[in-house]
Formats: structure tokens, C-alpha cells, sequence
């Protein structure tokens, strides 16, 4: 998979806040998530906001989706009920681009 740059992730976050969605970066063999919803931060697996620093280290986030492997992308969109779920980054930067119009 092609390396993801710091703009790439502000362009996903642009987006995500355009169509009013949330995402759930999950990894795996790891207990933290990366979530971006209004902020980026880090999460575990329950959801709870957890330090950034605790999670991934001194990491900025196109780093910790450089290097750690992601094992699926849940996105929540305002008006339903239930998540999207990707299980691949190549997969939800497809669907994030036909959003856009254009491929990330």
C-alpha cells in the first residue's frame, strides 16, 4: 500500500467533516485506535479517549498509518444508525474519494 502523507490525512479528516462522518481506525494485534470525529485522537477499544502519546508514542497520525497494519476502518455517518465497514485502507480511501469526487 502507497504511504499516506500528512496532507493525505488532513484531506481525509476535510472530508469526513464535510459529510459529517466519523473514523475508526482500528489495527492489528494493537489495543489502541485512531479515531478522527471532530478531533483526531486516540482511543481504545471501548471508545474512551485515551492519551495520544500513551497509544502511539510520539507518532503523528500519517505515522501511525504508515506503521501499523490496519485491520478494518468503521465510519459513522450522522443520519445512520449503523457503521460502514472497510476492511482494507485502499477500500475506504475508494469510498472517501467517490465522496470527494476524485481518488485520494
Amino acid at each position: 500500500m502507497p504511504r499516506i502523507t500528512h496532507e493525505q490525512v488532513m484531506e481525509i479528516f476535510r472530508i469526513l467533516r464535510m459529510i459529517r462522518g466519523r473514523a475508526y481506525f482500528f489495527f492489528k494485534n494493537f489495543k489502541y485506535i485512531l479515531s478522527m470525529d471532530g478531533l483526531i485522537r486516540a482511543r481504545d477499544k471501548n471508545f474512551n479517549v485515551v492519551e495520544w502519546s500513551r497509544a502511539f508514542g510520539s507518532k503523528a497520525p500519517h505515522e501511525v498509518l504508515n506503521s501499523l497494519e490496519v485491520e478494518r476502518v468503521e465510519v459513522q455517518l450522522k443520519k445512520q444508525p449503523e457503521p460502514i465497514v472497510f476492511s482494507s485502507m485502499p477500500e475506504f480511501l475508494d469510498w472517501l474519494g467517490s465522496k470527494k469526487g476524485k481518488s485520494l
